[in-house]
């Protein structure tokens, strides 16, 4: 009876989404990255308003992530001598317990989380940079460049669809605060610990193709043999510089807005509608050649959001900044991850110097997410009301613009490599 149902469930996505055209390790990445995101939604969503309303400093919390974003490019570096010695699981399930941890801890720490909290955070990045370091990898080399834009919008669909459903479950949760102090974010977090500890049985099944070789003074040599790298390394600083800052300051600006987390997860859940839409839509219409186009149109239309809520704190620009960002982002962030690759496969030794690609790449990006908060906390020295943190979104909210730039360097530019 199962093996029926999963035999009918495969066929209905195949006719949706070109499902049939991923492998089966593919489609499995598809499934542990569902769970994750599954898990990473139900608590993100809440995450950076729980850490503000406990420690009452937007410093304190942008410490927070500083830690947070400068784990990650360190633990990126070390899981390339793990996955030397230890079978590739072994670095995504110890990402996935370390994040167990980092949850199981909020829970016991409750009101005393303050004095912590720059540990936890890089607790916090260790847990993702390993997850996502060995995911990411395992992507690489299960897809190809003519399937990975097919990918990537399938597990868009997916992850897009869970965003509906999350923030409502989140928000049904959050109506227990009303009952006990904080007993809904005890309540996600224990939900999301349960997730991540279910990625486990998946995970064991994956295979890694392909012996990994692993040496830091590589990484150092990438831009000069490959030209293309040499663009994505800028645009992923940019894109760092942008994405540090504008996840939770915007989830802080929305409590503001709202009130109340119940309100924030329906509201969430609502506008993932859209995003679901974009993403069933470019399963069915990118190809390698057009991927710029979609990129383009999506930088502009984020980058057009970023003014809004500055312009006017109010339920109609944060709905009208939301609906731009809900397709924006799919147009934009749905281009990132087959470009970065496409530009990784026009080195011939790519095979070989993938794993140092993809932490050249988390270094760029941590160095971008560190300056930003860096700076962040100096403004709120300044500035200690959130409502006027709101005028940093202008600046950030370019970047969008200046990312295209670079990528269109990497769209259109002929194959370069210098062998050193």
């Amino acid at each position: 009876m199962w093996r029926s149902l999963k035999i009918r469930l495969n066929q209905s996505l195949a006719k949706l989404i070109k499902f049939n055209i991923l492998s089966s390790e593919a489609k499995k990445l598809v499934a542990i990255q569902t769970i994750f995101t599954f898990a990473s939604l139900i608590s993100g969503t809440f995450l950076n308003i729980f850490l503000w309303k406990e420690t009452q400093s937007l410093s304190i919390l942008a410490a927070h992530n500083i830690a947070w974003a400068l784990a990650i490019p360190l633990l990126f570096i070390l899981n390339g001598y793990l996955i030397k010695r230890y079978p590739i699981s072994f670095s995504l399930k110890g990402g996935l317990l370390i994040l167990a941890v980092f949850y199981l801890g909020i829970l016991l720490l409750g009101p005393k989380i303050s004095l912590l909290i720059v540990p936890l955070g890089f607790i916090r990045g260790a847990g993702e940079a390993l997850f996502w370091s060995s995911y990411n990898l395992l992507t690489f080399d299960h897809t190809h460049d003519q399937n990975r834009d097919i990918y990537v919008g399938v597990n868009g669909v997916f992850n897009t669809a869970l965003g509906i459903f999350a923030p409502f479950l989140a928000a049904f949760l959050m109506v227990f605060n009303g009952y006990v102090y904080n007993l809904g974010y005890y309540l996600i977090f224990s939900l999301t610990i349960i997730l991540f500890l279910s990625t486990f049985y998946i995970s064991s099944k994956l295979k890694l193709r392909k012996k990994n070789s692993f040496r830091l003074e590589r990484i150092w040599r990438l831009s000069k043999r490959n030209q293309k790298w040499e663009h994505i390394q800028k645009a992923s600083f940019i894109q760092g510089f942008s994405g540090g800052i504008f996840g939770f300051l915007v989830g802080i600006l929305t409590f503001v807005i709202l009130k109340n987390e119940t309100s924030m997860g329906n509201f969430a859940g609502i506008i993932g509608v859209v995003s679901l839409l974009i993403n069933f839509l470019m399963t069915r219409t990118v190809k390698p050649q057009s991927r710029f186009n979609y990129a383009l149109s999506g930088a502009l239309l984020l980058s057009f959001s970023s003014i809004l809520l500055p312009i006017s704190l109010s339920i109609t620009a944060l709905l009208a900044f939301n609906l731009l960002r809900s397709i924006g982002m799919p147009l934009f962030g749905n281009v990132l991850v087959p470009l970065t690759f496409s530009a990784i496969e026009a080195d011939q030794e790519a095979d070989k110097l993938r794993y140092e690609y993809l932490v050249s790449n988390e270094i760029f990006l941590g160095l971008g997410r560190s300056l930003v908060l860096g700076l962040f906390i100096w403004f709120n020295s300044l500035v200690s009301d959130p409502v006027s943190s709101r005028f940093i979104l202008v600046l950030v909210g370019l970047a969008p613009i200046i990312i295209i730039f670079y990528l269109s360097r990497v769209h259109y530019s002929k194959t370069s490599i210098n062998y050193c």
